[in-house]
């Protein structure tokens, strides 16, 4: 089983197995509550999330500015690089902040791992 992942502008962006889903909505959640930003990643409405890609790109804007601390990049780039993956499926630009130049090659090698 999957779940299928969707922008509001209505692009199929990821569709991954029902465990990979949960552990990145889960991720998505912890974050979200540590830098007090919404991610627009909505909840899974049985097989289906749906996702605002304008406040996704804020979400890794605000997380790269909030987590700029040597582990605590290292502890959420594989999120925000498959956050990035999303926005860049919903052709929404993000930013990458100084010293996070590494979630741009993350994200191009995750995206290729990512099925729609």
């Amino acid at each position: 089983m999957s779940v299928w992942f969707s922008s509001t502008l209505g692009q199929d962006l990821w569709n991954p197995s029902n465990r990979a889903a949960e552990f990145y909505l889960r991720e998505v959640r912890l974050v979200e509550a540590f830098i007090e930003t919404e991610s627009g990643v909505g909840d899974q409405r049985e097989d289906e999330v749906t996702v605002e890609p304008t406040a996704l790109a804020e979400f890794v804007a605000v997380a790269q500015e909030q987590l700029d601390h040597p582990t605590m990049r290292a502890q959420v780039i594989g999120l925000l690089a498959i956050s990035a993956v999303l926005l860049a499926r919903s052709n929404v630009q993000f930013r990458v902040v100084d010293g996070w130049e590494q979630l741009a090659h993350e994200a191009e090698a995750m995206s290729v791992r990512m099925p729609r």
